[in-house]
This record gives structure tokens, C-alpha cells and sequence, in this order.
């Protein structure tokens, strides 16, 4: 009897998370961390809405999974009333087939948290209003800025059920305001972590050829445009240069405005388009990450770069705002101007270079490791759970 107790005692408290998406982009790479982390505290179930490389590191770091393709509540906005009526009603039917579904998995699981990794997915909220459990509800994206997301049934509603989730989560300061504004509604900043410390050489600029990369899905909101324009000015005082884009098309007609300006500009045999690229295969290509976005939620690949010892360079807008606001003179521009002098300086100067390099890394160390992320998010969930009994 003492030893069934004992057992009772020490039984790992069980989540149950909702991922919006069977791929590998920053949100989910950063709920792999979590997982993968703290899977000998908790026990969870992943949500996953079908196979794909998330399905490959669930299997990886063995957290078992349900595949089931919830609908989301937010659809990138082609800006017609027909169009969010269509989206609008294909949502419902596929919640009134799914949710019955959902509710079983659940039960049968018997979870003591449930956990949603994005905004775009509301099942987390509504399942644990029926479960009587505590819903933690992590933002990661600002949904309208970044990725021109509309909401069903309104942004409005799903605002609303953050407020009444237990916690809500946000990766900086600036997108808990952007959904909240200035009041509190129980909310957590977390900064996203992945640095892992080990020994990184000290980066010096390759003299021979310059590769400058800019890593993201290909669409008009990530302002690749922008980096193509910086590119040109600098590439004619410095022709050792290249620009490699990683990250798949997700609107065509602007991926075909790009090339058109490539080709414009006789850019054609120094830049290229090489789609989705494991991150680790990209930071050994690369000398330079550049973030164009104007609406960045956070920004890990800044940080993945930086943890490399890979000087970054960002608008001073977004996430990069706040995350890399202690190296402003190294890292953040505001205009076309400031990029260009500032790309030229980490290409032609060398003492510039190994300062963002080492500068970079020293802020990934203090803010952005691994322990520190896995520890606040075992905060949120201890305290959550602990609130509830």
C-alpha cells in the first residue's frame, strides 16, 4: 500500500497540447523545445493536424501524438467578405465533425492542463470550458501584422477567450500589448530560448564570399523586397557577395516580383532561392542573417544566428525591437540608409564583424538559453496547475 502511494505521489502531471500545424516553423520548433525539455516532469499528448516533419521529431524525442486536423480559427485574409463567409462556414463544419472527436481523445487522456501553441487554434479554449480544466493559451504571432490573419468568428471573440484563459502567454512585451493593451488578464512573457551553451568559434568575415541570408516564408509582409534593394546598393562596391533566401512560397505573385527584380537588375548568378533548409544546414552556409520584417512577433532565428556567433542585422520594429534593443548600434536599422551603411560595415570591417559576432552571442547566453525558457514555461505550468487544486 505504501508503495502504490508513493507511486500516486510522484505521477507526472498530464497536458494535453493543441499544435496548429504538421511542419517545422518557429512556433514549432519552439514547443518541440518545451516538449522535448520537460518530458520527464509532465506527461503529454500532442495534437497534430497531420504527418509531417513535426510528426518525425514527436516520434524523435518519443511524446506520443493524435493526428487530427482541427480547423483554425484564423485564415490568411484575401480581403472579401465572400471569401471570410467561405472560410466562416467551412470552420463550423469541420468543428461540428471534429469536436466530438476532440472531447474523446481528451477524455480518454484525462488531462490536467490543456495547452495551445498559437492563436489560430480555439479548441483549446472550449475544450477545457467542457473538461473544467485550466486552459494557457501561448500567443506567438501578432495574426493580422505578420501574417494579414482574420479571425472566426472575429478577432474580437478570440481576444476575449485569451482574457478568460487561465494564462496567456506572449514571446515579448510589445505582442502582449499589441492583443491586450495595458491591462494584465493573468499573462506571462516568456522569450522564446534555444541556446544550448557550447563552445563556438570566433566568426571572422570571409573575405573570398559573403553569404547573407534572410530565412522566412517567401510573402510581401517579410519585406524580402527590402533586403533585395539593401543587397544591390551594397553588391556594387563589394561583388564577393551573395543573398540566399531560405523558406518556402507562400504567395506566388510576389515570389514573381522578386525574380523580376533579380533579373532587372542582373542579380541573376548572386541570388537564390533555396526553399525550406534545416536551420542547422543554414547557419553553416551563411556569415550574415538579415531580418526584414516590419511586424516581427519575435524573431528566433536572430537568436539561433546570434547563439552561432552569426552577426544579425533587424528593423527596429516587432520582436527585434525588444529582443536585440542592448545591441542597437550593431544590429537594428530604421531605414534603407542605416541598413545599407550597416551591412557595409559588417562586410568591410572586420573589427565591426567580430564585435556583432561576439556581442550577439554574449546577449543569446543572458536571455535566450534553453534553461531559462524551460524553467519560466515549468513556472507557468506549476503554477497554473497548482491553482487548480
Amino acid at each position: 500500500m505504501g508503495k502504490v502511494a508513493e507511486f500516486e505521489m510522484i505521477k507526472k502531471p498530464k497536458i494535453l497540447v493543441l499544435a496548429h500545424e504538421q511542419y517545422l516553423n518557429g512556433a514549432s520548433h519552439s514547443l518541440i523545445t518545451i516538449l522535448e525539455g520537460l518530458m520527464t516532469v509532465y506527461e503529454f499528448l500532442v495534437i497534430v493536424p497531420d504527418n509531417g516533419m513535426m510528426v518525425n521529431e514527436l516520434n524523435r524525442i518519443e511524446v506520443n501524438y493524435e493526428i487530427l486536423n482541427l480547423p483554425r480559427c484564423g485564415y490568411f485574409n484575401y480581403s472579401s467578405f465572400q471569401n471570410h463567409l467561405k472560410e466562416t462556414i467551412k470552420y463550423y463544419k469541420k468543428k461540428r465533425v471534429l469536436k466530438e472527436r476532440l472531447l474523446l481523445v481528451a477524455q480518454t487522456f484525462a488531462p490536467d492542463l490543456v495547452y495551445t501553441n498559437t492563436s489560430v487554434i480555439s479548441f483549446g479554449y472550449d475544450l477545457s470550458k467542457k473538461m473544467k480544466k485550466p486552459h494557457l493559451w501561448h500567443i506567438r504571432e501578432y495574426g493580422d501584422k505578420d501574417f494579414n490573419i482574420s479571425y472566426i468568428p472575429s478577432r474580437r471573440v478570440v481576444v476575449d477567450k485569451i482574457k478568460k484563459s487561465a494564462v496567456s502567454i506572449f514571446t515579448t512585451n510589445l505582442l502582449k500589448e499589441h492583443w491586450l493593451g495595458s491591462k494584465v488578464f493573468n499573462s506571462e512573457v516568456v522569450y522564446n530560448g534555444f541556446f544550448e551553451h557550447k563552445d563556438v568559434f570566433a566568426r571572422e568575415i570571409n573575405k573570398t564570399t559573403i553569404t547573407i541570408g534572410v530565412v522566412g516564408v517567401i510573402m510581401m509582409l517579410k519585406k524580402q523586397d527590402f533586403a533585395l534593394q539593401v543587397f544591390k546598393e551594397c553588391y556594387k562596391k563589394n561583388h564577393n557577395l551573395r543573398l540566399n533566401f531560405y523558406g518556402g512560397v507562400s504567395e506566388h505573385h510576389y515570389y514573381k516580383e522578386l525574380n523580376e527584380f533579380i533579373e532587372n537588375n542582373k542579380l541573376s548568378d548572386v541570388v537564390s532561392f533555396l526553399g525550406y533548409i534545416p536551420n542547422q544546414l543554414i547557419y553553416k552556409e551563411i556569415d550574415i542573417l538579415m531580418s526584414c520584417s516590419k511586424d516581427e512577433a519575435f524573431g528566433r532565428t536572430l537568436i539561433e544566428a546570434m547563439s552561432n556567433k552569426i552577426p544579425v542585422l533587424a528593423r527596429n520594429s516587432g520582436g527585434p525591437s525588444e529582443i536585440l534593443n542592448a545591441n542597437y548600434d550593431l544590429s537594428l536599422y530604421n531605414e534603407t540608409k542605416e541598413a545599407i551603411t550597416k551591412l557595409n560595415n559588417l562586410i568591410n570591417d572586420s573589427s565591426f564583424y567580430k564585435k556583432s559576432s561576439e556581442e550577439g552571442y554574449k546577449l543569446a547566453i543572458d536571455y535566450f538559453s534553453k534553461d531559462i525558457y524551460l524553467q519560466s514555461m515549468a513556472s507557468v505550468f506549476n503554477k497554473t496547475l497548482n491553482e487548480q487544486n
